[in-house]
């Protein structure tokens, strides 16, 4: 029986983070907005976590706030930055969830459409950008398919008009740089190896926004966040960029062999643009053959898959991710390579490819 192999997107916490989180439990537990010794240490380990994180994200610490829910991150940044200003949103077809229903709750606002690699299609976008728009927001790459967007020009796009960028950071957190017309921005700790329960969120200086939900206080960062899970976040991503940064290239290249692996059995297209995409992950779609199968198969080889087009467990409907790039929306695998992965586990995969569709191929038909 071959031990299991995680390649998908949830991977457990970096090691250095578990040992900076056990000790940070017995340093930081103090509330760092009362006044005592206690507190005043929690305060200094709250400013080093985040000088930590906006270096890695890019940003200045004064201006990166964090939130107690990696996912709540992108929508308190987005609707915040609504909050402050009159207009619409515009947005692409391939946005998370979240910012898909800010979209569609609020009046005027657009998604573009994105080409068949999963691009935000430049003209359109041109077109949707007017006085009317409050906001653009985009994700930095896909977290699907991988395919990295080009926010350097949509961002120009949209500065020309004066509207500011939000830039959902995703996969890309760690790995793309921010581009000069960002205003806002936003990620999961749980992208790089971090800990559940950490978002961060940032508000360039000088950018207006203002907190959206009723409160009593005037200010960015509202509420509570877990002071260990804020330190073996910073740790975490600290960790991770160095990972990246040695290991990028070779990750690059096993994604390849995977993708040369899945496009030479029938009816298989690999999903997602084959070269400008972030390193470590690949999709592909399989005709005749339904999502859940494929990765319950693999799951039996003794390799943890996702599926980009699986039904969420609440809604069942397909990717809407595939569904705007035009792409079969069934029958899909996704692949995200951790750090820790070898040739050896991705050659066996690779041999995998094939019996695996052909064995989900005989069942369904």
């Amino acid at each position: 029986m071959n031990s299991e192999v995680r390649l998908d997107s949830d991977q457990p916490l970096h090691p250095v983070a578990r040992q900076v989180l056990l000790a940070a439990f017995d340093a930081g537990w103090a509330d760092p907005r009362r006044r005592s010794l206690d507190a005043a240490r929690a305060r200094t380990l709250v400013a080093s976590a985040k000088e930590s994180l906006a270096a890695g994200l890019g940003v200045r610490p004064d201006e990166l706030f964090l939130v107690g829910e990696g996912a709540l991150a992108p929508t308190l940044v987005l609707e915040g930055a609504l909050a402050s200003r009159t207009g619409a949103l515009v947005t692409s077809r391939v946005e998370r969830s979240e910012i898909l229903a800010i979209a569609a709750g609020r009046a005027g606002s657009t998604t573009v459409p994105v080409d068949h690699e999963g691009r935000i299609d430049l003209l359109a976008l041109t077109g949707a950008l007017d006085e009317s728009t409050g906001v653009l927001s985009l994700q930095a790459a896909n977290g699907e398919v991988g395919t990295v967007q080009p926010l350097a020009e949509a961002g120009q796009l949209a500065a020309n008009l004066g509207i500011p960028l939000h830039v959902d950071l995703g996969v890309g957190a760690g790995r793309i740089d921010l581009p000069d017309t960002w205003r806002y921005a936003s990620a999961d700790a749980r992208t790089w190896c971090g800990p559940s329960g950490v978002g961060v969120y940032a508000i360039k200086t000088g950018a207006r926004w203002r907190y959206p939900w009723p409160t009593s206080q005037d200010q960015r960062e509202i509420g509570s966040y877990s002071i260990p899970l804020a330190l073996a976040a910073a740790a975490a991503l600290e960790a991770w960029r160095e990972d990246e940064r040695a290991d990028a290239k070779r990750l690059h290249s096993l994604v390849e062999q995977i993708r040369q692996a899945a496009a030479s059995v029938a009816d298989v297209e690999v999903v997602g643009d084959p070269i400008n995409r972030v390193s470590n992950l690949v999709t592909f779609s399989a005709l005749y053959c339904d999502g859940e199968s494929l990765v319950e198969e693999f799951a039996r080889e003794g390799f943890t898959v996702g599926s980009g087009s699986a039904c969420t467990s609440d809604q069942l409907q397909p990717s809407h991710v595939l569904a705007a790039m035009g792409a079969l929306t069934h029958g899909n695998v996704r692949v995200s390579l951790p750090h820790s992965v070898t040739s050896e586990d991705i050659d066996r995969f690779c041999r995998l490819i094939p019996a695996t569709i052909s064995n989900v191929r005989k069942r369904l038909m």
